[in-house]
Parts: C-alpha cells; structure tokens; sequence
C-alpha cells in the first residue's frame, strides 16, 4: 500500500511538472523566446523522463511509446501531455528544425496521440482534431 502511494505522488508530481513545461512552451512562444523553449524542454523532460529530442527522434513509434508508458505507468493523460509538449515544438515555425526533423517529430505526435486515443475510455475531440492536422501536414 506504501509502494502505491508512493507511485501516485510520484505520477502527480510528474504531471505537474508536464503542464508547466507545456504552459512554459505556450508562453515563451507567444513571448517570442523561441529559442529558449528547445533547451528548457530538453532540460526538463531528460530531468524527469530521461529522454530528450533526440532520444525522440531516435526511437521507434513502438520504443518511445514503451518508454513512455514505463516512465508514467502507462497514464494516459501524462502521456497526452508529453504529446502536447511535442506537438507546440514541431507545430512552432519559429523553431529552428530542419524540415526532416519537423517531419520525424510530427510523425512521432502523430502515432502517440493515435496510441492515447486507442488506450483512452474517453473520447478527446481536442487530440482527434490534431490528428487531422497533423495527417493534412505530413500528406
């Protein structure tokens, strides 16, 4: 019973941490402090996750969401969160990606907002609605 409460503060803590890197992300962007939000993202998620972009970028679709799950245990909205990190990077013009990069990165938001909305018990129109960006973008 100690190990479970553990594990859920140990959850809760992450998520916090997730939405104020992605409200971080959402206000240096609007800041126009872009070129903060790729090295404060990094920090964060190798910190928390032990992952980076390009542990990202080097994962397959099916590692990285294995490594995700093993990570948040498998919490779907922690998951979700961490997507919508990935997302406001790939989806920013500002960044300085090179159009590969973008690509692999929308790919990789792509098959795990796919998986979010596979495991989820609930319908979000939210994630569905960025699917369709994202599939418009990559055709």
């Amino acid at each position: 019973m100690v190990y479970r409460d553990y594990l859920k503060r140990q959850i809760d803590e992450l998520g916090r941490v997730l939405a104020k890197l992605l409200a971080d992300l959402i206000g240096l962007k609007t800041q126009g402090k872009t070129d903060q939000v790729i090295e404060i993202v990094n920090q964060t998620l190798k910190k928390e996750l032990d992952i980076d972009i390009d542990v990202i970028l080097s994962l397959s679709d099916e590692e990285l969401i294995e490594k995700l799950e093993e990570k948040t245990s498998s919490d779907n909205q922690l998951i979700g969160m961490f997507v919508d990190i990935i997302f406001e990077m790939a989806d920013s013009n500002e960044m300085n990606f090179e159009k590969e990069k973008r690509i692999c990165l929308y790919k990789k938001v792509l098959a795990l907002y796919e998986h979010v909305e596979k495991k989820s018990s609930a319908f979000s129109f939210d994630n569905h609605a960025k699917i369709e960006i994202i599939k418009n973008i990559l055709q």
